[in-house]
C-alpha cells in the first residue's frame, strides 16, 4: 500500500507539472522562432549589420528619463539592455559614475539594478527603434515575452525623445519623454543580453553558429 501511495503521488506530481507546462505554453510564454507567428521578431541579429550608431549617439554609458526608474544601454552590435533602479536608489540616475558595478543584477533581488528587458535596435535617419523583450523566470524556467517597441527621435548625440510605444497587441501610444545620456568609464558586459543567445533571434544560421563559439570563448575567460 505504501508503494502504491508513493507511486500515485509521483504520477500526480508529473500530471500537475505537465498541466502547468501546457497552460504556460497555451498562454504564449514559451516563445520559439516558430511560436511567434504574427508577432514574429521584425528585426533579427546578423553579423553583417552595420548600425553606425556612434555617428549618431554616444553609447559609452546609459540613457535615462526623469519620469522612469529604468535606464538602457546601447551597444554597437544592435543589442540594448535595460536595467531597473530600485526606488530608494533612483537618485543615482544621471550621476557620473565610474561604472554600475554592484548596482547591476541579472534578476530581481537585493541589488539596486536588475536586467529584465533585453532588446535589439535599428536606426533610420533620425529615428532609433528598439524592440524590447521581457524576460521572466517561471518555475525556474526562463521565458520570453514580447514587450514593446519604442521609437525615439534623435535630438543630438546625448538626447533622445521617446515619441511612440507600440505594445505586443499593436496598440500605439504617443508621448514626449526625454532621455539623456550619462557616461560610464566601464559599461556592463554586452554578453548580459540573453536575447542574443536565442537561436530564433538570428537571421542566418551560420551567424548563430559563430556566435555560439564566441560565447564559449567568452565564458572561458570570465
Amino acid at each position: 500500500m505504501k508503494l502504491m501511495s508513493i507511486g500515485f503521488s509521483f504520477l500526480r506530481t508529473i500530471a500537475i507539472i505537465l498541466s502547468m507546462i501546457t497552460m504556460l505554453t497555451g498562454c504564449g510564454l514559451f516563445y520559439t522562432r516558430k511560436d511567434f507567428n504574427r508577432k514574429s521578431p521584425t528585426v533579427l541579429f546578423a553579423t553583417d549589420a552595420d548600425t553606425r550608431i556612434e555617428e549618431k549617439l554616444n553609447i559609452n554609458g546609459y540613457y535615462y528619463a526623469k519620469e522612469s526608474n529604468s535606464i538602457f544601454i546601447l551597444y554597437k552590435d544592435q543589442t540594448c539592455i535595460s536595467y531597473y533602479f530600485k526606488n530608494e536608489l533612483s537618485d543615482l540616475k544621471g550621476l557620473p559614475l565610474r561604472d554600475l558595478g554592484l548596482l547591476v543584477s541579472r534578476k530581481p533581488g537585493n541589488l539596486a539594478l536588475w536586467n529584465k528587458y533585453n532588446g535589439i535596435y535599428t536606426i533610420s535617419g533620425d529615428t532609433l527603434t528598439i524592440d524590447f523583450y521581457e524576460r521572466n523566470n517561471i518555475m525556474y524556467i526562463q521565458t520570453w515575452l514580447e514587450f514593446c517597441t519604442d521609437k525615439f527621435e534623435i535630438l543630438d548625440k546625448n538626447t533622445l525623445r521617446l515619441f511612440q510605444r507600440i505594445d505586443e497587441d499593436g496598440k500605439e501610444f504617443n508621448g514626449d519623454v526625454e532621455y539623456k545620456f550619462t557616461p560610464l568609464k566601464i559599461v556592463p558586459d554586452p554578453y548580459n543580453n540573453d536575447l542574443k543567445k536565442k537561436k530564433w533571434m538570428w537571421k542566418y544560421k551560420e551567424d548563430w553558429d559563430a556566435y555560439k563559439k564566441e560565447l564559449k570563448q567568452h565564458k572561458k575567460h570570465h
